[in-house]
Protein backbone atom coordinates (compact mmCIF):
# COMPACT_ATOMS: atom_id res chain seq x y z
CA UNK A 1 0.00 0.00 0.00
CA UNK A 2 2.75 2.43 0.31
CA UNK A 3 4.49 1.38 -2.52
CA UNK A 4 1.27 2.30 -4.42
CA UNK A 5 1.18 5.66 -2.20
CA UNK A 6 4.50 6.56 -3.37
CA UNK A 7 4.23 5.35 -7.49
CA UNK A 8 0.53 7.57 -7.29
CA UNK A 9 2.47 10.46 -5.81
CA UNK A 10 5.65 10.56 -8.38
CA UNK A 11 2.67 10.14 -11.24
CA UNK A 12 1.03 13.10 -9.79
CA UNK A 13 4.18 15.03 -9.68
CA UNK A 14 4.75 13.93 -13.16
CA UNK A 15 1.45 15.44 -14.63
CA UNK A 16 2.22 18.58 -12.83
CA UNK A 17 4.85 19.42 -14.70
CA UNK A 18 3.81 18.13 -18.01
CA UNK A 19 0.80 20.26 -17.31
CA UNK A 20 3.17 23.30 -16.36
CA UNK A 21 5.38 23.00 -19.30
CA UNK A 22 4.36 24.94 -22.57
CA UNK A 23 5.59 23.74 -25.46
CA UNK A 24 7.43 26.47 -27.84
CA UNK A 25 5.56 27.50 -31.34
CA UNK A 26 8.69 27.50 -33.61
CA UNK A 27 8.24 30.42 -36.15
CA UNK A 28 10.43 28.71 -39.22
CA UNK A 29 8.81 30.38 -42.04
CA UNK A 30 10.18 34.21 -42.61
CA UNK A 31 10.33 36.46 -46.17
CA UNK A 32 13.80 38.02 -46.27
CA UNK A 33 14.73 41.64 -47.88
CA UNK A 34 17.73 41.77 -50.17
CA UNK A 35 20.56 42.46 -47.92
CA UNK A 36 21.74 46.33 -47.45
CA UNK A 37 25.12 46.80 -47.29
CA UNK A 38 26.04 49.04 -44.40
CA UNK A 39 29.46 51.15 -44.11
CA UNK A 40 31.49 51.47 -40.95
CA UNK A 41 31.32 55.46 -40.53
CA UNK A 42 34.76 57.34 -40.37
CA UNK A 43 35.40 58.46 -36.76
CA UNK A 44 38.29 61.40 -36.01
CA UNK A 45 37.92 60.37 -32.30
CA UNK A 46 37.63 57.21 -30.23
CA UNK A 47 34.13 59.07 -29.34
CA UNK A 48 31.34 61.40 -30.87
CA UNK A 49 30.23 64.51 -29.99
CA UNK A 50 28.35 63.06 -26.93
CA UNK A 51 31.01 61.04 -25.66
CA UNK A 52 29.60 57.94 -26.37
CA UNK A 53 32.20 54.96 -28.42
CA UNK A 54 31.08 53.46 -31.77
CA UNK A 55 29.92 50.08 -31.16
CA UNK A 56 29.76 47.41 -34.18
CA UNK A 57 25.74 47.10 -33.12
CA UNK A 58 24.83 50.77 -34.05
CA UNK A 59 25.32 49.70 -37.47
CA UNK A 60 21.65 48.33 -36.86
CA UNK A 61 20.00 51.91 -36.37
CA UNK A 62 20.29 52.42 -40.11
CA UNK A 63 17.09 53.54 -41.51
CA UNK A 64 15.13 50.73 -43.76
CA UNK A 65 11.87 50.52 -45.14
CA UNK A 66 9.87 47.97 -43.00
CA UNK A 67 6.85 47.77 -45.73
CA UNK A 68 7.66 44.62 -47.60
CA UNK A 69 4.90 45.51 -49.99
CA UNK A 70 7.03 48.43 -51.64
CA UNK A 71 10.10 45.99 -51.99
CA UNK A 72 10.54 44.61 -55.73
CA UNK A 73 11.31 41.37 -54.63
CA UNK A 74 11.68 39.10 -50.84
CA UNK A 75 12.87 35.82 -50.27
CA UNK A 76 11.33 33.03 -48.42
CA UNK A 77 13.51 31.38 -45.75
CA UNK A 78 12.67 28.20 -44.13
CA UNK A 79 13.87 26.19 -41.08
CA UNK A 80 15.51 23.65 -40.90
CA UNK A 81 14.31 20.80 -38.58
CA UNK A 82 15.21 22.59 -35.42
CA UNK A 83 13.77 25.84 -36.95
CA UNK A 84 17.37 27.15 -37.58
CA UNK A 85 17.46 29.85 -40.42
CA UNK A 86 20.55 29.78 -41.42
CA UNK A 87 21.73 33.27 -43.90
CA UNK A 88 24.56 33.78 -45.73
CA UNK A 89 27.63 36.20 -44.85
CA UNK A 90 28.73 39.34 -46.66
CA UNK A 91 31.59 38.87 -48.87
CA UNK A 92 33.11 42.00 -46.87
CA UNK A 93 31.94 44.27 -44.70
CA UNK A 94 28.85 44.42 -42.93
CA UNK A 95 25.09 43.39 -44.67
CA UNK A 96 21.42 44.43 -42.62
CA UNK A 97 19.07 41.45 -43.29
CA UNK A 98 15.24 42.62 -42.59
CA UNK A 99 13.25 39.14 -41.81
CA UNK A 100 9.47 39.06 -41.33
CA UNK A 101 6.48 37.28 -40.48
CA UNK A 102 3.01 37.68 -39.54
CA UNK A 103 1.69 36.65 -35.94
CA UNK A 104 -2.06 36.14 -35.38
CA UNK A 105 -3.61 34.06 -32.21
CA UNK A 106 -7.53 32.62 -32.33
CA UNK A 107 -8.41 33.91 -29.06
CA UNK A 108 -6.29 35.82 -26.16
CA UNK A 109 -2.83 34.70 -25.69
CA UNK A 110 0.30 35.95 -23.25
CA UNK A 111 3.52 34.54 -23.92
CA UNK A 112 7.08 35.28 -24.55
CA UNK A 113 9.34 35.86 -28.17
CA UNK A 114 12.36 33.89 -27.81
CA UNK A 115 14.87 35.01 -30.55
CA UNK A 116 18.38 33.06 -30.44
CA UNK A 117 21.47 34.46 -33.29
CA UNK A 118 24.92 34.56 -32.92
CA UNK A 119 24.92 37.60 -34.99
CA UNK A 120 23.78 41.20 -33.40
CA UNK A 121 19.87 41.75 -34.21
CA UNK A 122 17.19 43.78 -33.46
CA UNK A 123 13.17 42.59 -32.71
CA UNK A 124 10.17 44.74 -33.59
CA UNK A 125 6.74 44.10 -33.45
CA UNK A 126 4.34 45.90 -35.66
CA UNK A 127 7.85 48.42 -36.27
CA UNK A 128 8.46 49.31 -32.62
CA UNK A 129 11.66 47.99 -31.53
CA UNK A 130 11.43 45.15 -28.60
CA UNK A 131 14.78 43.95 -27.97
CA UNK A 132 18.41 44.44 -29.13
CA UNK A 133 21.39 42.31 -29.24
CA UNK A 134 24.60 43.99 -29.40
CA UNK A 135 27.10 41.08 -28.85
CA UNK A 136 28.10 38.50 -31.54
CA UNK A 137 29.60 34.77 -30.90
CA UNK A 138 31.84 32.77 -32.51
CA UNK A 139 29.29 29.77 -32.81
CA UNK A 140 26.10 28.99 -32.98
CA UNK A 141 26.35 26.30 -29.78
CA UNK A 142 27.66 29.77 -27.93
CA UNK A 143 24.53 32.04 -30.00
CA UNK A 144 22.63 34.20 -26.71
CA UNK A 145 18.98 34.91 -26.97
CA UNK A 146 16.92 38.14 -26.88
CA UNK A 147 13.45 37.69 -25.23
CA UNK A 148 10.23 40.41 -25.25
CA UNK A 149 6.82 39.59 -23.20
CA UNK A 150 4.12 39.63 -25.60
CA UNK A 151 0.05 40.06 -25.41
CA UNK A 152 -2.34 39.01 -28.38
CA UNK A 153 -5.21 40.64 -28.85
CA UNK A 154 -7.85 37.90 -30.76
CA UNK A 155 -7.26 37.57 -34.24
CA UNK A 156 -5.09 40.69 -34.72
CA UNK A 157 -2.43 41.10 -36.80
CA UNK A 158 1.36 41.48 -35.62
CA UNK A 159 3.95 42.17 -38.04
CA UNK A 160 7.43 40.84 -36.51
CA UNK A 161 10.38 41.91 -38.07
CA UNK A 162 14.06 40.72 -37.46
CA UNK A 163 17.01 43.16 -38.22
CA UNK A 164 20.44 41.26 -38.42
CA UNK A 165 23.62 42.30 -38.84
CA UNK A 166 25.68 40.05 -40.79
CA UNK A 167 29.29 40.47 -40.85
CA UNK A 168 31.66 39.33 -43.09
CA UNK A 169 34.66 38.42 -40.62
CA UNK A 170 32.22 36.04 -38.48
CA UNK A 171 33.33 33.06 -37.43
CA UNK A 172 30.04 31.92 -38.32
CA UNK A 173 27.05 32.22 -40.74
CA UNK A 174 24.43 34.76 -39.62
CA UNK A 175 21.92 31.50 -38.48
CA UNK A 176 18.33 32.66 -36.70
CA UNK A 177 15.93 31.19 -34.35
CA UNK A 178 12.96 32.52 -32.88
CA UNK A 179 9.68 31.18 -31.43
CA UNK A 180 6.88 31.91 -29.48
CA UNK A 181 6.53 30.71 -25.68
CA UNK A 182 2.71 31.04 -24.85
CA UNK A 183 2.44 31.26 -20.89
CA UNK A 184 0.72 28.70 -18.47
CA UNK A 185 -3.05 28.82 -19.67
CA UNK A 186 -2.56 29.53 -22.82
CA UNK A 187 -0.35 26.77 -24.34
CA UNK A 188 -3.21 25.04 -25.95
CA UNK A 189 -4.74 28.47 -27.82
CA UNK A 190 -3.83 28.25 -31.97
CA UNK A 191 -0.98 30.68 -33.35
CA UNK A 192 -1.27 31.53 -37.25
CA UNK A 193 2.08 32.99 -38.34
CA UNK A 194 2.81 32.85 -41.64
CA UNK A 195 5.00 35.71 -43.59
CA UNK A 196 2.10 35.69 -46.50
CA UNK A 197 -0.75 36.35 -44.52
CA UNK A 198 -2.86 38.70 -45.85
CA UNK A 199 -3.74 41.95 -43.35
CA UNK A 200 -7.50 41.96 -42.48
CA UNK A 201 -8.79 45.46 -42.32
CA UNK A 202 -10.10 47.01 -38.70
CA UNK A 203 -12.67 49.64 -38.02
CA UNK A 204 -9.45 51.03 -36.92
CA UNK A 205 -7.63 52.09 -39.92
CA UNK A 206 -11.02 54.20 -40.93
CA UNK A 207 -11.32 55.61 -37.13
CA UNK A 208 -7.74 56.59 -36.93
CA UNK A 209 -6.64 57.00 -40.56
CA UNK A 210 -3.65 55.58 -40.12
CA UNK A 211 -3.46 53.80 -43.78
CA UNK A 212 -5.96 55.96 -46.35
CA UNK A 213 -5.66 55.95 -49.57
CA UNK A 214 -8.08 57.67 -50.67
CA UNK A 215 -11.57 59.95 -49.49
CA UNK A 216 -15.04 60.47 -51.37
CA UNK A 217 -17.09 63.00 -50.15
CA UNK A 218 -20.99 63.21 -51.29
CA UNK A 219 -22.76 65.68 -52.76
CA UNK A 220 -24.25 67.21 -49.81
CA UNK A 221 -21.04 66.42 -47.58
CA UNK A 222 -22.74 64.16 -44.70
CA UNK A 223 -20.89 61.18 -45.82
CA UNK A 224 -17.28 59.95 -46.55
CA UNK A 225 -16.18 56.97 -48.37
CA UNK A 226 -12.71 56.00 -46.63
CA UNK A 227 -10.67 53.75 -48.92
Amino acid sequence: MKNRTIIAAASGVLLCGMAAYAAPRVLDRFNAAPPVRVMTPAMSDSVNTDGKKYDTADLLDNRMTLDFKRLKSTLAQAGDTTGRITLARPAQGYEVILMQTHLRAERFAKGSLKVTSPARFEVLVNGEQKAKKTTAEDSVTSASAQTVQLTLEPERDYTLTLKLLADASAKCNPEVKAEFIPDSGYDSIAIAADPNMKRRFYVDDCVLGTRVMATKVSPDGKYALVK
